[in-house]
């Protein structure tokens, strides 16, 4: 049958994909080798990790179930993908001087998915790993003999205190210069003390470099196609490789396990506030379609701006975290399994007043853990 236009984009083209062993990274990997016939390569960033090599990594993630498919399709698929020894948390993410070579000479496009994720991560790490890799992409891209589009994976809460997003760019409280000038005058304890004051509004530290991320991607506008995809709250797959497919409990995956089974009683929230969800399926089909849309609207020039595409549910098709609820409560009751495994019977509560919360998490959900943890260890459980 006759390729699509987005087939056509990646006919015989080659791309760096970092962040593949992730969750957005794996299923992008997939969904490239699925739908996109032609691939010349794929090179993705892998570190060893946990006593294993990055070859061993690269097969773990290949007998991941959502290859499945693809992989009984066309086994041949896999030599497709070729591995760049590399750490994001390295200056150059760790690429040796030949794979740097590699992509100035192969590469066509880059996707820039890999970040720290976690929210008390240290100031330092925390820009180093998505501030300071995603510099030396931005640099290294400019090297690029043939490249068609960068895209940069963020967020939709880079501002999360605004009332409302739009698909432009929002200036941090520091550029990413002026946070490496304070990490760089300042000891590891000097910066601790700091970074509630430097994170400001943000918070944490992934949500603040993220934003500083941002910004930085801004300031090379016009050097090449550039875009940033902002994801709002992923959770699992609508239909594709495998209908409700997730590999973490970050967010409302969280939630909802640990309700299911009676762990969690009350949960912070308004319920007329829309709970902005996104399928991840449908994030990795945007994102490859901003690869796409941002090869074939470019035009060098110092006015191009940087393509930037809110994946969200909220304009089109909102849920409110009292709609999330009930639908979590209807598969929680049709669930055998989660029967079986439960401690408790479903009763989450949604509580809007912040100190009420807290009493109530502390009565309904610490106490009660507290008490189990002391009968286990009186009766000698080790549960």
């Amino acid at each position: 049958s006759e390729l699509s236009e987005i087939q056509k984009c990646f006919y015989d083209k080659t791309i760096f994909l970092t962040g593949a062993s992730g969750f957005i990274g794996s299923l992008l990997l997939e969904n490239l080798l699925r739908s996109c016939i032609g691939i010349r390569k794929i090179y993705i960033l892998l570190r060893p990790k946990k006593g294993k090599s990055t070859e061993e990594r690269l097969e773990l993630i290949f007998q991941n179930e959502i290859f499945e498919k693809v992989l009984k399709k066309n086994p041949k698929v896999k030599s497709l993908v070729k591995l760049m020894n590399g750490d994001i948390a390295e200056p150059m993410c760790g690429l040796s001087d030949e794979s740097v070579n590699i992509i100035k000479q192969e590469v066509n496009f880059i996707v820039h998915a890999a970040a720290a994720l976690r929210m008390d991560e240290s100031l330092k790490i925390a820009y180093n790993m998505n501030v300071r890799s995603t510099l030396h992409l931005l640099q290294l891209a400019e090297t690029i003999q043939d490249l068609k589009a960068f895209v940069y994976v963020s967020t939709a809460y880079t501002h999360a205190f605004r009332q409302e997003m739009s698909e432009e760019f929002y200036k941090p409280g520091y550029n990413y210069q002026q946070v490496k000038l304070l990490l760089d005058k300042l000891g590891d304890e000097e910066i601790a003390a700091i970074t509630p004051k430097i994170v400001g509004p943000w918070e944490n530290t992934y949500g603040f470099t993220k934003a500083v991320c941002e910004d930085l991607v801004s300031s090379f506008a016009g050097k090449f196609p550039l875009a940033v995809a902002r994801p709002s709250i992923v959770i699992g797959c609508n239909k594709e490789p495998l209908e409700g497919w997730i590999n973490n409990f970050y967010g409302p995956t969280g939630v909802a396990l640990a309700a299911s089974v009676g762990l969690m009683r009350v949960w912070y929230g308004y319920p007329d506030k829309t709970a902005d969800l996104i399928p991840a399926d449908k994030v990795v089909s945007g994102i490859i379609a901003s690869m796409w849309h941002t090869t074939v609207t470019f035009k060098k020039s110092e006015h191009q701006t940087v393509q930037i595409y809110n994946m969200v549910s909220s304009s089109k098709a909102p849920i409110t975290c009292k709609d999330y609820m009930t639908l979590l409560e209807k598969y929680t009751f049709q669930d055998d399994i989660i029967h079986m495994s439960s401690i408790a019977e479903y009763n989450l509560r949604l509580q809007p007043r912040k100190w009420l919360y807290f009493i109530q998490m502390y009565i309904l959900q610490l106490l009660p853990a507290v008490f189990i943890d002391l009968f286990l260890e009186f009766t000698g459980d080790k549960a």
